[in-house]
């Protein structure tokens, strides 16, 4: 009972009617590279919903994540990457990725949680599960805090990537109004126009003339201090120094460059940043993906961003069923 407690503390204050959601009909595991068939399963809704828009990395890169140990430190961070699935029959009806990017080198030590990608199959969404999408994933930040024997008042952040507000585009508003409700703001992209790596394959990005880093509003939820409408500069440049240091694991570095380029020529500002708002217009540079990915002479399918594990393998995790949204991974107990 202590756990699921704990469970309902980490909702957003948007998300509290959340916690009535009845999951005894549902599994709930954290995937491992065990996993293989899911996986598959998995990478497939993923592309559905996010690989044409060129928001997805490729299969091989998402799998090799999953083998990441939180007690490796790389450059003073340590990083940890789940995937969530949710299972209601066999049937897969909801999923979340994410990663934890610990910076332990600080004296004040903070942990960056970088929301990936989360779907839910149409006729299950409104019903409880988003908000549970966005706390579990604090579980695991806890978790990783725990391991690297950190205080564990440390400062979690929240952080996710979302394409700017569109009044005209009923599905991204939708999601805007969710991630608004459970208190999150974005910094201004007046002031600081971030942008997520291009995930096209190396060959498509050199045969297309280098890298098109795509513009998104970065979205933040700072646990216990949602009601603050500023961020200090040096924890706003600690959460892009630590998702960008997550991506340059697996991107090449001539990718990351203009990403670095404008990281550095944008904390050239005042000590603290305005958070704004999501259910407002807010201009920004770029506004259509069509200036960022022009006709590509190699446009990604499934099949090349998918040549990963052989589906067959038989070693797949038990699926787990939890009385409670508790998240049960192997070697728990």
């Amino acid at each position: 009972m202590k756990h699921w407690t704990q469970a309902i503390g980490d909702l957003a204050p948007g998300d509290l009617h959340c916690a009535d959601f009845d999951w005894s009909d549902y599994q709930i595991i954290s995937l491992s590279q065990k996993d293989q068939e899911l996986f598959q399963r998995v990478y497939s809704l993923m592309w559905e919903e996010f690989g044409e828009k060129g928001e997805l990395e490729p299969a091989p890169l998402l799998y090799e994540r999953l083998a990441w140990d939180p007690l490796e430190i790389r450059e003073g961070r340590s990083l940890a990457y789940e995937i969530l699935v949710i299972l209601k029959d066999d049937e897969i009806i909801a999923l979340r990725d994410h990663s934890i990017i610990t910076c332990v080198r600080s004296t004040d030590p903070r942990s960056v949680i970088h929301l990936s990608h989360a779907w839910i199959k149409s006729e299950y969404r409104k019903q409880g599960i988003s908000g549970w999408l966005r706390a579990w994933p604090i579980q695991k930040a806890r978790e990783c805090i725990q391991r690297l024997n950190l205080p564990s008042h440390a400062l979690m952040i929240l952080a996710a990537e979302m394409e700017h507000f569109a009044a005209h585009i009923p599905e991204r508003m939708r999601r805007l109004k969710s991630y608004a409700k459970a208190q999150f703001k974005t910094l201004d992209p007046q002031f600081f126009p971030y942008s997520q790596p291009d995930f096209r394959l190396p060959l498509d990005i050199d045969q297309s003339g280098g890298p098109r880093p795509v513009p998104l509003a970065l979205l933040l939820r700072r646990l216990g201090k949602e009601h603050e409408d500023q961020i200090p500069l040096q924890e706003a440049k600690e959460v892009i120094e630590s998702i960008y240091h997550m991506y340059s694991q697996s991107i090449r570095e001539q990718d990351m460059l203009p990403l670095w380029k404008l990281y550095q020529d944008t904390f050239s500002i005042a000590d603290e940043l305005n958070l704004l708002k999501l259910l407002h217009p807010i201009p920004h540079r770029v506004t259509s993906k069509d200036q960022i990915y022009p006709e590509q002479p190699h446009p990604q399918t499934l099949e090349n961003m998918n040549p990963i594990v052989n589906s067959n393998s038989q070693n797949s995790t038990p699926l787990i069923k939890p009385n409670t949204p508790t998240i049960r991974r192997e070697g728990s107990h």
